[in-house]
């Protein structure tokens, strides 16, 4: 019976073909891990952009590690670009590009870099390619947005002054029950121009509050909903 015969040039040349694939399938690419540096708020949303709070008339500072496409820290250098957000109507935003900057990681791959920002600003990091680093090109984001300074001031009586800093945009402010509902004595007000408003509630626990600033609320870091007690 005869039998097919498997040429062996043709043989090796698949499998080295194979060994291609393989390789392609399973090299790496340069990395860029970000990072909201020193003390505030934190997060990170669903598409993995590092979200960073940062104080009012602070900066805030983003790190981060660049590797190379075999995972080696490197040196390399990065672009930065920064892009604004700026109201468009019914929640939506527009963002543009504003400006760039460049700056080189240190020899264990780290860098940073401090932001300041009176609403919200991205930026996309992004590594400038690098044959005799071994880094390609790849690119993460981050968001800076500014957090809102809030008070409570009691004043006796029931009476109480919450105060609103970090916006030149009008405040209105509410104080409202856990579930988020405005409560007796404490229905939306308007802000004076030192961004307080004045309460005057009737019980004692815990209670809550609520501030919207303008055309640019939605841009200012949002956190857990303050409380405070009476």
């Amino acid at each position: 019976m005869n039998r097919p015969r498997l040429n062996r040039l043709a043989l090796l040349a698949a499998l080295a073909a194979l060994g291609i694939l393989l390789f392609a399938a399973t090299a790496s690419a340069a990395t860029i891990k970000l990072a909201c540096g020193g003390t505030g708020s934190r997060n990170q949303d669903s598409l993995g952009t590092v979200l960073c709070a940062a104080a009012v008339g602070k900066p805030r500072t983003v790190t981060g590690t660049v590797r190379s496409d075999s995972g080696k820290a490197v040196a390399a250098k990065i672009t930065v670009t920064f892009i604004s957000w700026t109201p468009a109507g019914e929640g939506a935003f527009d963002l543009e590009p504003t400006s760039t900057r460049t700056i080189t990681a240190k020899a264990n791959g780290s860098f940073s870099l401090p932001v300041k920002t009176s609403s919200r600003i991205g930026l996309k990091f992004e590594t400038v390619a690098d044959e005799k680093l071994g880094v390609s090109a790849t690119a993460v984001e981050a968001q800076v947005s500014r957090q809102l300074s809030t008070s409570v001031t009691k004043l006796g009586g029931g009476r109480v002054k919450i105060t609103v800093k970090g916006t030149s945009e009008p405040v209105k402010i509410a104080v409202t029950d856990e579930y988020g509902y405005e409560i007796s004595g404490g229905k939306t007000r308007s802000a004076n121009k030192a961004g307080s408003a004045i309460f005057h509630l009737s019980g004692h626990g815990t209670f809550y509050y609520a501030y919207s600033a303008g055309k640019l609320g939605d841009l200012y870091w949002e956190g857990a909903r303050p409380s405070f007690h009476l």
